[in-house]
């Protein structure tokens, strides 16, 4: 499951053309965005590949202390194929901002949200500096099915804590089974003999 945000529009606030929903607390929301955020000295100046979509916190107006979640759509994180694979999910963030505390993604584990990571305080020096990968083994919940991901952020004491999210993606691994299949002996004269 790949969700890159490149069909929301600039600015958007409603994510329903991708199923996703914001869970907001008043004026301290989940946007879109394809440039810099509205404040300066926090955020990042574009998405993760420079181009399309990325979704961000606007920390320019709210309570210090409030949290806001993005819920993502049902996904199914069952291994493709079996005990040969396991399930990883993969999203790149930028934390540029003093007043940065938290980016959390949690699991819904049967009905409860269970925190399967969490990065704190600010991770870039500029809005000019790369998103970077954060990359999870889902082994653990593989059980789970069909489930939802949520990630959540506080409002620090300034507007200087837009945390972004980008290129959000669930997938599967495959393991390789490797084995000796024949031993061919070399036959020209490349050094090596026979014996």
């Amino acid at each position: 499951y790949p969700q890159t945000f490149d069909v929301l529009t600039d600015g958007a606030t409603d994510f329903s053309p991708i199923n996703w929903t914001p869970i907001n607390a008043g004026a301290f929301d989940w946007r879109a965005e394809t440039g810099s955020t509205s404040s300066g000295s926090t955020g990042p100046n574009a998405p993760h590949n420079g181009v399309g979509t990325y979704i961000y916190s606007e920390a320019s107006s709210g309570t210090t202390g409030d949290t806001i979640y993005l819920e993502s759509t049902c996904i199914d994180i069952t291994p493709v194929n079996g005990a040969n694979s396991s399930t990883r999910v993969d999203y790149w963030y930028h934390m540029y901002g003093q007043s940065i505390i938290a980016l959390g993604l949690d699991i819904d584990s049967a009905g409860q949200w269970v925190t399967i990571d969490t990065l704190l305080g600010q991770k870039q020096g500029a809005i000019t500096d790369t998103f970077k990968l954060r990359s999870l083994d889902l082994s653990a919940y593989q059980n789970l099915g069909v489930t939802t991901f949520r990630f959540w952020t506080i409002k620090g004491a300034s507007f200087y804590g837009d945390v972004a999210i980008d290129d959000f993606r669930v997938y599967d691994t495959v393991g390789v089974n490797l084995a000796m299949d024949s031993i061919v002996s070399p036959t020209s004269n490349c050094g090596l003999s026979a014996s």
